[in-house]
């Protein structure tokens, strides 16, 4: 049996949550854990450090998109802003 290294461990499960996060009854908070584990796929430099890097924009996108969703006045506090 050979182990999957740890980035690619965590890189399965951010893709997982970003694709269960619309499904989810809090998607914002789905795809803030997906960042976690993205986060943590960019910790050694990698050959996939690139791959990494866009899916965390990708993730980044979508959690704006659910805030402009959620949010459609686009009305947002000062401590947010």
């Amino acid at each position: 049996e050979t182990r999957l290294p740890p980035e690619e461990h965590h890189r399965r499960i951010a893709e997982y949550q970003q694709q269960l996060a619309p499904y989810m009854p809090n998607p914002e908070e789905t795809h803030r854990e997906a960042e976690k584990h993205i986060r943590q796929t960019l910790q050694p430099p990698t050959a996939k450090a690139i791959y990494d890097k866009m899916t965390l924009a990708i993730n980044h996108c979508l959690t704006s998109e659910i805030l402009s969703n959620k949010y459609p006045a686009g009305i947002a506090s000062e401590r947010i802003v």
